[in-house]
């Protein structure tokens, strides 16, 4: 029986959610995106596998000719790549979107004018922060965090221990600036990240489709800013010195 949970979030987005652990005990979760583009194509975040369960309810979403849609496979970054594969081989036609020290073939994205992207060059798993320009949804792999996952394990069963650690691994959580500032290092890679961060703060978003833990319906920006506001705010200091 599958234990991916399906939930459409507006008339152009329906997420995946399932459960995922990470180092063995910590109840992660995984989630992947699909966007219904106004030219009728599907754009997919894929951080989940093509199941028979995924195969119904793009039918019921996307209509009974989806496959013939599926125009854009992004990998949101070097560690969610498995499945964007696996996709791939169902989907030929489909361009994937990735970052360039992926083995993935790199695009350039043209006429997406409902799709911007952000690469986080600076990082070790080259992030790619991908907005919904008219649902104002942000949708990131490992830049936030909002865990514990409790829709991705809505099917599944997570550990107490890992749970418990979970429980910190957010925002206002003892363990979210620990692993941002871990991520972004120091120096130069910290500054570019800054600037990274601010671009996506300039958007216009309220909502935050994460791979790992609760979609933040409202207040996404507040939340972004919480994670890289030290980030941004020495990136702007280094460009006024």
């Amino acid at each position: 029986m599958s234990q991916t949970v399906f939930r459409p979030i507006t008339p152009e987005i329906l997420i995946a959610s399932k459960p995922f652990t990470r180092f063995g005990f910590l109840p992660w979760g995984g989630r992947s995106t699909f966007i219904f583009l106004p030219s009728n194509e599907l754009f997919i975040v894929v951080s989940t596998p093509l199941d028979e369960r995924t195969r119904t309810s793009l039918h019921e979403f996307a209509g009974t000719e989806w496959e013939s849609k599926v125009a854009y496979l992004l990998a949101p970054d070097d560690e969610h790549t498995l499945y964007t594969k696996e996709w791939k081989k169902a989907f030929p036609s489909a361009q994937v979107i990735a970052s360039k020290t992926t083995n993935l073939p790199d695009i350039d994205i043209h006429n997406l004018s409902t799709i911007k992207i952000q690469l986080f060059g600076q990082l070790v798993t080259h992030e790619l922060a991908v907005l919904h320009v008219p649902s104002k949804t942000l949708i990131e792999a490992d830049l936030l965090f909002n865990l514990p996952a409790k829709e991705q394990y809505s099917k599944g069963k997570a550990g107490w221990f890992g749970s418990l650690i979970a429980k910190g691994i957010h925002v206002d959580g003892w363990a979210h600036k620990f692993i941002v500032s871990g991520g972004a290092g120091k120096g130069p890679a910290a500054i570019q990240t800054g600037k990274d961060a601010s671009v996506v703060a300039s958007w216009d978003f309220t909502r935050i489709i994460p791979c790992h833990g609760e979609v933040i319906e409202k207040d996404g920006k507040t939340a972004w800013n919480k994670a890289y506001g030290a980030l941004q705010a020495a990136s702007n200091e280094k460009k006024t010195a």
